[in-house]
């Protein structure tokens, strides 16, 4: 007989490892490695499911007395999990603490539904319900597509406003009957009408990749293209780094390697950090390779998922598009991957599994003998310090393309604009620039990373802050709904006339958000057609992509908005680009924020004069000295490196050492405290059994998190920063293992390397 090893599908520490069960011999054909498959588990016998990870021949003699269990059968038509996906799910466990059983469904899109059924002779079977439901599409009938939108109106009755209401929506082209009841509410009969007046299509939906468009020519390549392409082809090197400049044409390089790697018969896996930068990428694409590409990300529906999970895993779809979790896709063949803006930290995955995506993506490249190819204007220091050292091969674009010049920089000190009786959010530089680019019909993109209308409230008589009720933090005031908002709970409150604490009528409104900028530049520029995005206004399904194709349709005049404004978009009519306050990041309490200050600036600044005409820069800031804001103005990456590896070496932080963050949160802060420092205390224990006592000074102390409570949870941390990646990897796992790890009730993490410790 065989001993299958399974993983139970259970995500805790004490079940993060492999059972034991016994495969009846008329199973052995039918059970193999990568299976889902059911079995008993605990005193009840509960019916749970797993996989196998391995399966090794039965010796009594090695039983010990135990008694084991059967498995109880296979579950049918879940797909088999190849070794590359098993090594992989290994690989972080191993290196990020991330439980084995959430990284094997990382891999299944969607929820698992797992039913039962009776065979003829009575034996249970289990089998996964792999049931797509179709999409419902609506559309105008064939007769009516070519008229226009007011003869189309005219088909239906003055009074019936909904109607009119679904058929403007409608003439932009299909939508489904969710993407209707979006912005039309109860458009049920309405659509039920107009269907039997035959003015609507009603179709089944049953794709959600992308099909090719009509190929356009491929543009000529610069000779620093040709010059990439060719030692790219040439090495050996698993993974290169491509640091172009803004505007330097790393998409066309991206395009190039991807047609090289299909040649060879490989599959193309091209990450964004961002969903909004996938109908970008999708044209680009699609305009370029005459086959059909999946496109995944979290807004992709579980049926659209599981559908081209399987025509991924049958190798039907070559092409695959998508935020950082499309690198669970099933590859037989992987032969390239790119990952764009490798310097964004949404690769950094901080929701189960925990993972970092270039390393993982260095990792299936390892499995497959693939490719990896990372691009960025502004590296992150771990990349491009790997490749100084030639742990990546570093290819280089110094120049845009066509000789364009890269934009003006100035820098505006906005203490000497108070000085001089300036107290708007404008410095006089920016606002007769604005005014300029309005005069010429030209662009302008606006950067505060600050959402909201007002940062905070406060009374002038106590200097009492509202804050949020649930969270250690200041609330937000939103004028469109005149509420308070908390930015980590959103719990909101109704705005107070006198203070909570002395009763004084003496609120103050203290500063600006993109919501009231946006007012204040209507105010100013009373002709201007001024579009934000941020996360109150992008809300909706594809309303990141309208406000896009607004913008680059010239249907507007300034784009303001958040982080969102400063990614890798391209607008050829933007030629000014104004920072509003860049020193918001900078003071940030991170040991990276002069990084994510640089990136941020250098990126926004990229957006300007991508066309024909040479861009301009504005940034505000009260430190006008600093090393980061200057070498952005330069756009002096190499300088910017040079200073910031020398402070990371000096104080030992990555990628010299590794930082581990072992969080805990519950709703008693006493109970939390003390899990935290229990878990500390074996950390001291597991080095003494070691020997290995000197590796305490690279632990610290057990400490409340600088927000200490978010959403009515209390928060400690302890944080290792380390060179001895090896031994601590194996001594937390002893500890998360431990009978003492066993008594803690709270919540606990293990993040390795976060985004952020707060």
């Amino acid at each position: 007989m065989k001993i299958a090893k399974v993983y139970i599908n259970q995500t805790n520490f004490s079940m993060d490892r492999p059972f034991d069960y016994l495969i009846d011999r008329e199973m052995e054909s039918l059970i193999a490695v990568g299976q889902r498959v059911m079995v008993p588990f605990g005193y009840g016998n509960k019916p749970l499911d797993g996989v196998v990870v391995d399966i090794i021949d039965f010796n009594a003699g090695e039983s010990n007395g135990y008694k084991l269990k059967k498995v109880l059968g296979v579950v049918e038509n879940y797909p088999v999990m190849s070794c590359e996906q098993l090594k992989a799910c290994e690989w972080l466990q191993s290196n990020y603490h991330a439980f084995f059983m959430d990284n094997v469904n990382a891999y299944f899109p969607g929820t698992l539904n797992i039913k039962t059924k009776k065979d003829s002779d009575l034996k249970t079977r289990f089998y996964l319900d792999f049931k797509i439901k179709e999409t419902i599409q609506y559309s105008l009938a064939c007769e009516y597509r070519d008229l226009s939108l007011d003869q189309v109106l005219e088909l239906t009755p003055k009074n019936a406003i909904k109607q009119a209401e679904i058929l403007k929506y409608l003439y932009t082209g299909p939508k489904t009957r969710e993407e209707l009841k979006e912005v039309i509410i109860n458009p049920n009969q309405a659509i039920k009408s107009l269907l039997t007046k035959g003015i609507l299509l009603e179709a089944a939906n049953k794709e959600s990749y992308v099909h090719p468009k009509k190929l356009i020519k491929k543009p000529d390549l610069t000779p620093d293209q040709k010059n990439i392409l060719s030692e790219f082809s040439n090495s050996v090197d698993r993974v290169s780094l491509l640091h172009g400049v803004t505007g330097s044409g790393k998409t066309e390089i991206y395009l190039n390697m991807m047609e090289e790697a299909l040649e060879q018969g490989g599959t193309c896996l091209y990450l964004v950090p961002e969903i909004s930068l996938t109908p970008q990428t999708i044209n680009r694409i699609t305009e370029r390779f005459d086959q059909k590409a999946a496109v995944i990300h979290s807004r992709i529906s579980d049926k659209d998922k599981v559908r081209q999970y399987l025509e991924i895993d049958k190798k039907e779809i070559k092409i695959i598009i998508g935020a950082r979790s499309a690198v669970f896709s099933p590859f037989r063949d992987l032969g390239l991957i790119i990952i764009d803006e490798e310097h964004e930290n949404t690769y950094k995955s901080q929701n189960r599994p925990r993972y970092d995506t270039i390393p993982l993506a260095c990792k299936l490249a390892e499995f497959f003998n693939a490719k990896v190819v990372l691009g960025s204007a502004t590296p992150s220091m771990v990349s491009y310090y790997k490749a100084s050292i030639g742990a990546y091969r570093l290819l280089e674009l110094p120049n845009r393309i066509n000789c364009m010049e890269m934009p003006r920089t100035e820098i505006v000190d906005m203490r000497e604009e108070i000085k001089d009786g300036n107290r708007s959010f404008l410095s006089k530089a920016l606002y007769s620039r604005i005014k300029d680019r309005l005069d010429k019909g030209e662009q302008t993109i606006l950067f505060l990373n600050k959402r909201g209308y007002y940062s905070f409230v406060f009374c002038r008589s106590c200097g009492y802050v509202i804050k949020c009720k649930k969270c250690d933090v200041a609330m937000t005031y939103h004028g469109k709904t005149n509420k308070m908002i908390c930015h980590y709970c959103n719990h909101t409150r109704s705005v107070e006339d006198t203070c909570p604490e002395c009763k004084s009528n003496k609120i103050k409104y203290s500063g600006s958000g993109t919501e009231r900028v946006q007012a204040l530049l209507e105010k100013y520029f009373p002709a201007a057609r001024v579009l934000r995005m941020d996360t109150d206004t992008m809300k909706k399904k594809d309303s990141v992509q309208k406000t896009l194709e607004l913008f680059a349709d010239k249907k507007a005049d300034i784009l303001l908005g958040t982080q969102m404004v400063t990614k890798g978009f391209d607008f050829e009519n933007v030629t000014l680009v104004g920072v509003l306050l860049a020193d918001l990041t900078l003071n940030f309490p991170d040991y990276r924020s002069s990084e994510r200050t640089f990136q941020l600036l250098t990126q926004v600044a990229g957006r300007a004069g991508r066309g024909t005409k040479r861009g301009e820069v504005v940034i505000q800031t009260y430190d006008p000295g600093n090393y980061v804001i200057n070498h952005a103005k330069c756009h002096d990456y190499k300088g910017f490196y040079d200073k910031e590896i020398s402070f990371r070496k000096t104080h030992e932080y990555p990628p010299f050492s590794r930082l581990f963050y072992v969080g805990f949160a519950g709703d008693d802060m006493k109970s939390v405290k003390k899990d935290c420092e229990s878990y500390h205390r074996q950390i001291k224990v597991e080095l003494e059994k070691r020997n290995q006592n000197i590796l305490i000074k690279d632990v610290y102390p057990p400490s409340p998190s600088g927000i200490i409570r978010i959403n009515n949870r209390y928060r400690y941390y302890i944080l290792i920063k380390t060179s001895r990646i090896k031994e601590f990897n194996d001594i937390i796992r002893a500890v998360n293992f431990s009978d003492e790890t066993k008594k803690i009730k709270s919540t606990m993490i293990v993040d390795v390397n976060p985004n952020a410790v707060f």
